[in-house]
C-alpha cells in the first residue's frame, strides 16, 4: 500500500514537471516567433518622404522659374521641384530619410539668397496667392499709367529730334526740344525710373548674376548700365519705362488669371 502511494506521488510530480516543461517550451517558441517577426518586419523610416509647398515673391518670367527650379533641385534631400509662375508657388518633394525641416530651411535660404522672398505654406494655413502690387510694389493700374506717360513723352521727344534733323519739325513743336523742361526731362525721368526699378529689377538681377543664374532682370540691368555709361538718358527713359509698363500690364493680367483660377 505504501508502495502504491509513492508511485502515485512520483507520477504526479512527473506529470506536473511535464506540464511545466510544455509551458516553458510554448513560451520560448512564442518569444522566438515574436523576435523573428520584429526582425523581419520593415522598420519605419525615421523621416518619411514629404511634399512641401512654398510661396514665392519676385517671379517675373520663365527665366526666374527655371533658375528657382535649378536651385531647388540642387538642395540636398530634394528629389523633385516645380515652380508655378501663375500661382507663384514652388512644390518640393523631400526624399525619405531626409529631415524635412532642415531641407525646407535650406531651400528657403537658397531662394532668398537669389533675391526671391520665400516662405512655407503650412497645411493648416489658407493658401492665397500673393496679389500683384503687394510687397511694396506700385499697383498695376498706377504703374501702367506712370510708365506709359513717361514712355509717350520720351517717344515724342525722339520723334521731334528725328523731324528736326530733317528740318521738318513745325515751329509750334520746337518747345519739345528747346524748353527747359524738355532738356531736363531725360535726366530727371531716368533717375526716377532707375530708383523705381532698383528693388524689383536691378537688385534681383545683380543677385541672380552673382549666383551665376542670370534672369531677365539681369539682362535689363546690364542693358540699362550700358545705356547709362554711353550717356544716353533719353534712351534709358525709353528702356526702363517700356520694361516697367510691360511689368505693370503683366501684373494686371496675372491678377485676372488668379481670380479666374480661384473661381474654378
Amino acid at each position: 500500500m505504501v508502495f502504491t502511494v509513492r508511485v502515485r506521488v512520483s507520477l504526479a510530480r512527473e506529470a506536473n514537471a511535464a506540464v511545466w516543461a510544455r509551458a516553458r517550451i510554448r513560451a520560448a517558441s512564442t518569444n522566438v516567433s515574436v523576435q523573428e517577426e520584429k526582425q523581419n518586419s520593415p522598420s519605419p523610416a525615421p523621416h518619411p518622404a514629404k511634399d512641401v509647398l512654398l510661396r514665392l515673391e519676385g517671379l517675373r518670367c520663365g527665366g526666374c522659374v527655371a533658375s528657382c527650379e535649378k536651385a531647388l533641385r540642387s538642395v540636398p534631400g530634394v528629389q523633385a521641384a516645380s515652380v508655378s509662375l501663375l500661382t507663384r508657388t514652388a512644390m518640393l518633394h523631400v526624399a525619405a530619410g531626409q529631415p524635412t525641416p532642415t531641407t525646407t530651411s535650406t531651400a528657403i535660404e537658397r531662394l532668398q539668397g537669389m533675391g526671391f522672398k520665400a516662405s512655407e505654406i503650412l497645411p493648416t494655413s489658407p493658401h492665397e496667392p500673393v496679389a500683384a502690387g503687394e510687397g511694396g510694389e506700385v499697383p498695376p493700374v498706377l504703374g501702367a499709367a506712370a510708365a506709359g506717360s513717361l514712355l509717350a513723352v520720351s517717344l515724342g521727344q525722339h520723334v521731334a529730334h528725328a523731324l528736326a534733323s530733317y528740318q521738318a519739325l513745325p515751329a509750334s513743336l520746337s518747345f519739345l526740344l528747346t524748353s527747359p523742361a524738355a532738356t531736363t526731362f531725360p535726366l530727371v525721368a531716368s533717375a526716377g525710373l532707375a530708383l523705381a526699378a532698383w528693388p524689383t529689377v536691378f537688385h534681383p538681377g545683380l543677385v541672380a548674376l552673382t549666383h551665376m543664374q542670370p534672369t531677365m532682370h539681369t539682362l535689363v540691368t546690364l542693358g540699362s548700365a550700358a545705356v547709362a555709361v554711353a550717356g544716353c538718358p533719353g534712351e534709358l527713359v525709353m528702356l526702363l519705362s517700356a520694361v516697367l509698363l510691360g511689368r505693370a500690364l503683366e501684373a494686371r493680367a496675372r491678377l485676372k488669371a488668379e481670380a479666374a483660377v480661384r473661381a474654378l
